[in-house]
This record gives structure tokens, C-alpha cells and sequence, in this order.
């Protein structure tokens, strides 16, 4: 009866350490904080980031030679 509890003791700590592997790994089922770049401050930020490329696609200066204008 020992041997078998010892047994039953060893198998709850075995599978109790892979559990606490696995949360730690990230599969604890999308429990505990959220992502750290996860904030309120995401909603003004797409803002300044899209003038900024407007801004930036419009310095691009306009091709004078094609290219791929031999391939055509």
C-alpha cells in the first residue's frame, strides 16, 4: 500500500511540474495580463503614424527612367 501511494505521490508531482511548465510557456488558456504594447494609447498613435507616411510618400521623388521599360 506505501509502494502504491509513493507511486501516486510521484505521478501528482510529475504532472504537476509539466502544468506549471506549460503556463509558464504561455499556454495557461489566455489567463493574466494582457500584452505589455496593449495600452489605451494604441488609438492615438495610428493617427500620427498614417500623416507621417502621407508625409514620407510625398517626399519620394517621381521616376524619371523606367525601369522595366526594356522588359515590356
Amino acid at each position: 500500500m506505501r509502494i502504491l501511494m509513493a507511486l501516486g505521490t510521484a505521478a501528482t508531482l510529475v504532472v504537476s511540474a509539466l502544468a506549471r511548465d506549460a503556463h509558464a510557456q504561455g499556454m495557461g488558456g489566455g489567463r493574466g495580463k494582457p500584452p505589455a504594447g496593449a495600452s489605451s494609447s494604441k488609438d492615438n498613435k495610428p493617427k500620427v503614424d498614417e500623416k507621417a507616411y502621407q508625409d514620407a510618400l510625398k517626399r519620394i521623388p517621381e521616376k524619371k527612367v523606367d525601369p522595366w521599360g526594356a522588359m515590356r
